[in-house]
């Protein structure tokens, strides 16, 4: 029992220590909305180094489902991956951060042949052992209403309207 005690609290002093060594970076917006969304419609996001050391960011494309209100599935085989690359583009797509400095990210729509995508950006600091990703959730529609995007899963509103079953687009 002791033996058990004692490797638990060095597992959790050694997830300590290496969640100190992180790179800190942060994304900002989080969800990005667009109705009628057109081919060579651009979103911007802004990347941070919020951390002490230089960090070597690797971005990356998928889709996602909500599994719940308010749960998002990240699908990362490589047909989502696919189908998500044929949709948008990244600029850049790999970059290093200084302490303290931001990169805005360019996400380009490339074709709009879809009526909802929800697809998502991801941000990975490349650093050894165990590195955290951030997730950018793009819900973009084609429609001019936007009702297929369906955000109110994500965060809810009092005006949402549930599609009966079977309805989906």
């Amino acid at each position: 029992m002791r033996f058990k005690r004692f490797c638990a609290a060095l597992l959790l002093l050694l997830l300590v220590g290496w969640g100190r060594a992180e790179a800190r970076i942060s994304v900002a917006p989080a969800i990005i909305e667009a109705v009628s969304v057109q081919a060579g419609r651009s979103f911007s996001v802004s990347c941070r180094n919020q951390g002490q050391e230089e960090v070597e960011i690797e971005l990356s494309l998928a889709l996602f489902a909500r599994n719940s209100p308010g749960g998002v599935l990240l699908l990362e085989d490589e047909l989502s991956k696919a189908r998500a690359e044929a949709f948008l583009d990244l600029e850049p797509r790999r970059f290093s951060l200084r302490p303290g400095e931001v990169q805005t990210i360019q996400v380009q729509v490339a074709a709009a042949d879809f009526h909802q995508l929800q697809a998502a950006l991801l941000v990975r600091a490349i650093e050894p052992g165990v590195s955290a990703r951030l997730a950018v959730l793009l819900l973009l529609s084609t429609e001019e209403d936007g009702t297929c995007l369906g955000r109110e899963a994500l965060v809810p509103r009092s005006e949402f309207r549930p599609e009966p079953p079977g309805e989906a687009s």
